[in-house]
């Protein structure tokens, strides 16, 4: 009965490794085999290969090795960007995959990543080591308001996006999969087999994006492919589909696999440098964005998702929103956007969008959506998850500009109760000097003394204030709640200001304490957030024009 038992499990440990395997310090030069994958629609077919030699730690601890390709395709083709991932075999047993190559080569030679560095990553994602990345950052405000691409668009990530091509870690010259930006074909469906194609979606719907590579290593439900990492990001969830080859580029410089995906197969789990891992059946969750986009005469709408990753997440909304004002209005030239809409955050308040952008292109308003998005799902407070991004764009092929250029104020003193007239002269682009007449009434309850009125656009005002406002965000709701409070830069904002004792600790203000309690204040700042003075207004007014507004001024004046 032992005996039996016995048998029985080393006849199930065979079964489930069923695949025989051969590891890198076995392969020797001139050894012969073949490669598995598809050069048209799902047919899985063989190519010759042959060991040229082992190159020893080429990466960290890694080894990878030298192979020539032959047949009719690769021979014209060369190796073909979306052959990464094809299984090689020797003596019937599985060595690695196709993953690297060289531009411009005369003959297809390249290299393979061995199979027990791509068993790796299934050892990485079993053994529960893969962790969430962690922010320590705190939302900048500075960078809410004035938006600049590096802030949320890595450089690593910009490369692997440059002329719409993923370039491989370390061989640069060749694209490591091939990248598309076709259709869906949601009613064809392949199982996960070695040497099928396999595609990575970035983009669904209105936009698709994404990587076709092959698929290395079938075992229960995990899936290896590519040979390579995607982006080397590691520990991620992104889907991936059943893929169809409609034909093979050739190219002197690099040839190419056009295709388009099929149905979902299940998730990305893991990218890391030897392979990436799906999970067959496994749900990856992607964060829905709906664009209404009013044109002159007019209106289109999009419906597109994305991957939900901290670090690519807010790339994928640049080039989502990018792409859709591309196509739709223009590149380049004299536009303004009226942006409204809102992001959907898990658990706490939407996100208002507001806003008039005006410039000579469209990137002014793309990165303001994506930078409150790199915000939010790279907060240092918890992990967010955005349930869906809905914008409403005018759009017109016009600069609504104009700048405060003076302001003219009715007096420098003033008694309580009684008003100040003020007259704010703006200058539109291209067009004539407009007068708004404004009237502050100054409460008949404030002290006499000096106090000045501030006058301005919002975004300057809030520009001059950001240090002192980032300082106060502790949470997520803060900042959620502190960025839909924004003041808006088609808006002049007139009030009567003085300075006061009331200080801020964190996210809440404290009127008037005594001057011995801010000093006590003070001095516990290694434990407490660092308090600042906060400016009180006794009296506001809002214009509110179709411009988006420049300029500041401070008036003094003395209330008696």
């Amino acid at each position: 009965m032992k005996k039996l038992i016995l048998l029985m499990f080393i006849v199930f440990s065979l079964m489930s490794y069923s695949q025989e395997l051969i590891y890198s310090n076995s392969l020797k030069p001139g050894m012969k085999g073949y490669g598995l994958t598809v050069y048209k629609g799902e047919k899985i077919e063989k190519f010759n290969v042959e060991i040229l030699g082992v190159l020893k730690n080429m990466m960290p601890g890694e080894n990878r090795v030298l192979i020539r390709c032959e047949g009719p395709i690769v021979n014209k083709a060369g190796i073909i960007a979306g052959m990464s991932g094809s299984p090689v075999y020797i003596n019937g047993k599985l060595a690695g995959a196709v993953s690297f190559g060289w531009e411009f080569g005369k003959e297809p030679i390249g290299g393979l990543t061995p199979i027990e560095d791509m068993l790796d990553v299934i050892n990485t994602y079993s053994s529960g080591k893969a962790k969430e990345i962690m922010f320590e950052k705190v939302p900048d405000i500075e960078e809410i308001i004035n938006p600049k691409p590096e802030n949320f668009m890595p450089e690593r990530l910009k490369k692997f996006f440059s002329s719409n091509d993923f370039l491989a870690t370390g061989f640069e010259s060749l694209p490591f999969a091939s990248s598309g930006t076709g259709g869906i074909d949601s009613t064809f469906y392949q199982k996960p087999k070695e040497g099928a194609p396999i595609a990575v979606a970035l983009t669904r719907g209105d936009l698709n994006l994404y990587a076709i590579g092959t698929i290395t290593y079938v075992k229960n439900n995990y899936i290896l492919a590519f040979g390579h990492p995607m982006f080397g990001l590691g520990h991620v969830s992104i889907p991936i589909h059943s893929a169809k080859i409609l034909a093979i580029y050739p190219s002197y410089k690099s040839s190419n696999k056009i295709g388009i995906i099929g149905k979902e197969m299940g998730a990305l789990v893991e990218d890391r440098s030897a392979a990436i891992l799906g999970i067959k059946g496994k749900k990856a969750y992607m964060i829905p964005i709906n664009i209404k986009l009013n044109l002159k005469s007019k209106t289109k709408e999009y419906s597109i998702e994305v991957a939900e990753e901290p670090l690519l997440t807010p790339f994928l909304v640049n080039l989502v929103f990018s792409s859709v004002l591309q196509n739709a209005t223009k590149t380049v030239g004299f536009s303004t956007y009226n942006l409204r809409g809102k992001i959907k955050v898990k658990g706490y308040p939407d996100i208002v969008l507001n806003s008039l952008i005006t410039g000579a292109n469209y990137q002014t308003t793309v990165f303001q959506i994506a930078s409150l998005v790199s915000a939010v799902i790279q907060n240092p407070y918890v992990k967010a998850r955005i349930e869906g991004i809905s914008v409403d764009l005018n759009f017109v092929e016009d600069i609504r500009f104009a700048q405060i250029m003076k302001v003219k104020s009715s007096a420098t003193k003033v008694k309580r109760g009684k008003s100040v007239h003020l007259q704010v002269y703006l200058k539109p682009f291209q067009r004539d000097t407009i007068i708004k007449n404004v009237i502050i009434k100054v409460p008949k309850t404030i002290k006499p003394g000096k106090y000045y009125i501030e006058l301005g656009d919002g975004f300057t005002i809030m520009k001059r204030q950001s240090k002192v406002l980032a300082r106060r965000i502790e949470t997520l709701d803060g900042f959620i709640r502190l960025v839909n409070r924004f003041l808006r830069n088609n808006k002049v904002y007139v009030s009567l200001a003085g300075t006061t004792k009331a200080v801020f600790m964190g996210e809440s203000v404290q009127p008037d304490l005594p001057g011995s309690i801010v000093d006590t204040i003070k001095t516990q700042s290694a434990y407490i957030p660092k308090t600042n003075k906060w400016k009180e207004y006794y009296s506001v007014d809002i214009l509110t024009l179709p411009y988006v507004i420049k300029g500041y001024y401070l008036v003094p004046i003395n209330v008696e």
